[in-house]
């Protein structure tokens, strides 16, 4: 994980340092991938602006776990979200929105958990092809019917936590 998060602040700096002047990138019918840095292992996403400032991003993760010497298990993260960016056409950008996951994890026994969140925060972009964005989730967990062997939440239950996301997309 440290790597990971060395890599990704190691590119964002440096792509920070070759930037040409801002001009905000994120038009309708713009395409994007990005990469977040969330838990232990990037998370990717592909963001479609369907206007100036509504966005559909779908996104998938997989996390390897090793909570044993035992046993092992891997977490898929499929998922979408919606969000809308206020000040469309500016180099930063406030957004808000909706993302709906699901956290597999498969290692003997499949479990699936639902989380829903309410993301909120700024998009700065570096030129019409690159940004940078920082958001942060209230989420809502709804765990499976058994207890997941590979993190620490119960089964049959609701779970609101907290989390922060940095991403950088590329767009084409």
């Amino acid at each position: 994980m440290v790597f990971i998060n060395k890599c990704v602040i190691a590119i964002v700096l440096t792509l920070f340092a070759f930037s040409a002047m801002a001009t905000a990138g994120g038009n309708a019918g713009d395409f994007g991938i990005g990469l977040s840095a969330v838990e232990s292992s990037p998370k990717f996403m592909i963001r479609w602006w369907i206007n100036d400032q509504f966005t559909f991003e779908p996104t998938f993760g997989i996390i390897h776990v090793d909570p044993s010497k035992k046993s092992s298990a891997t977490r898929y993260l499929p998922g979408f979200g919606f969000v809308f960016h206020f000040r469309s056409g500016e180099e930063l950008r406030p957004f808000i929105g909706s993302r709906f996951d699901l956290d597999i994890s498969s290692g003997g026994k499949t479990y699936f958990d639902l989380i829903i969140a309410l993301p909120f925060g700024a998009e700065y972009f570096f030129s019409d092809k690159f940004s940078v964005s920082g958001e942060y989730q209230l989420q809502l967990i709804i765990t499976d019917s058994e207890a997941s062997s590979s993190i620490s939440l119960l089964a049959d239950t609701f779970y609101v936590l907290s989390k922060q996301m940095l991403a950088v997309h590329f767009y084409f």
